[in-house]
């Protein structure tokens, strides 16, 4: 499907939407000294539940609602492929951008602080993988749920989010749920586990049946906590 932008104050420019390989987003557009214009076409390549993702050239993807595109034929987008230029900014655009920058930051570019919500999960999932803490866990088990938890939780954003995963996502759900794990168990789980656990879940995430895989794991670990 191809579409025009028509409006293009419809655009999302601080998000962390992730498309082959690049983010749809102004921090990946002043690579290329690009910002979205009224008659720009491109091709749709996305649909979350947030925005219409827009290819408007190789490596340069621009979220926006529905508002501000129109659908065009293939012809019209090949006959108006000029129309996307590389210029910048106008000085409406940067009075604009300026005024965000100043009130936000770069804080658009993080997850928000999920430590608080990921401590009552992680308890509930080792007063289960414990037994009623009845029975005795090693680190290579604490580990494990660590790498289990933080991978569950990251293909739970994607899913909610209809994001490609990121390696934005990955890391600072990993970061968050393993200072988790330090706070909790501080003195057995150390740099050294943080940095196995850490791996272990870039590997995970990307595999195939990750979510077989963490499911499984759940239902021994429910199969177990029911039969103590």
């Amino acid at each position: 499907m191809f579409v025009k932008i028509i409006d293009r104050g419809e655009y999302f420019s601080t998000t962390m939407e992730y498309v082959d390989g690049v983010y749809a987003n102004k921090s990946e557009w002043e690579k290329h000294n690009f910002y979205p214009q009224n008659g720009m076409v491109g091709e749709l390549v996305k649909v979350t539940p947030r925005a219409y993702i827009v290819k408007i050239m190789d490596g340069i993807y621009v979220p926006m609602t529905q508002r501000g595109i129109c659908e065009i034929s293939e012809e019209e987008y090949l006959a108006n492929k000029h129309h996307n230029v590389c210029t910048g900014m106008d000085e409406r655009q940067r009075k604009i951008n300026g005024g965000t920058d100043t009130v936000v930051g770069e804080s658009w570019k993080h997850l928000p602080n999920m430590r608080e919500s990921f401590k009552q999960d992680i308890i509930a999932n080792i007063t289960k993988l414990t037994c009623d803490f009845s029975i005795n866990i090693y680190l290579p088990d604490l580990e494990r749920s660590c790498v289990i938890y933080a991978t569950d939780m990251i293909l739970e954003y994607g899913k909610q989010w209809g994001s490609t995963l990121s390696p934005h996502v990955t890391t600072e759900i990993s970061i968050q749920v393993t200072d988790v794990y330090c706070e909790l168990f501080n003195g057995q789980f150390l740099d050294i586990s943080v940095q196995r656990c850490t791996e272990q879940i870039k590997d995970l995430v990307q595999q195939i049946d990750a979510r077989s895989v963490i499911d499984n794991y759940y239902y021994q670990i429910n199969q177990r906590y029911s039969l103590h």
